[in-house]
């Protein structure tokens, strides 16, 4: 019964390293696809490949809209750029003035500062004894 288990446990830790790298794998695919859309210019196509980014990179939480990106992202340029696709998609007039490659940087400053925060949040320990 012990091997069993500890076979068990040995499947399930190397599974769920395999999930976080093709995770992994996954969020950098699709922000090329996405880096792709912004030098072509298609933006029905960088609003899909924005949406899909997003989902994969935050995960846990639903994003089915630019303006959710534009809530969960910190950046200004972030959610100027997704209202400005946004208008510039939705709107008659032209004068939205969206920027694929300054989305394309607005992202890209989104994960740079979350891989700070994120590497300076796992170098710290937490204190054994409160008080």
């Amino acid at each position: 019964m012990l091997w069993l288990r500890a076979s068990r446990q040995r499947t399930n830790t190397v599974t769920s390293k395999d999930n976080q790298r093709a995770g992994t794998d996954s969020e950098k695919s699709l922000l090329n696809a996405f880096k792709n859309a912004c030098e072509q210019g298609d933006e029905a196509k960088i609003r899909r490949s924005a949406l899909a980014w997003a989902q994969a990179f935050w995960g846990k939480h639903t994003i089915t809209s630019l303006s959710d990106i534009a809530r969960k992202g910190t950046e200004s340029d972030l959610k100027t750029q997704c209202l400005a696709l946004d208008a510039s998609l939705f709107r008659k007039d032209d004068a939205s003035g969206f920027d694929p490659t300054a989305f394309y940087r607005a992202v890209q400053q989104v994960r740079d500062s979350y891989r700070v925060n994120k590497s300076q949040n796992t170098d710290e320990l937490a204190p054994l004894y409160h008080g």
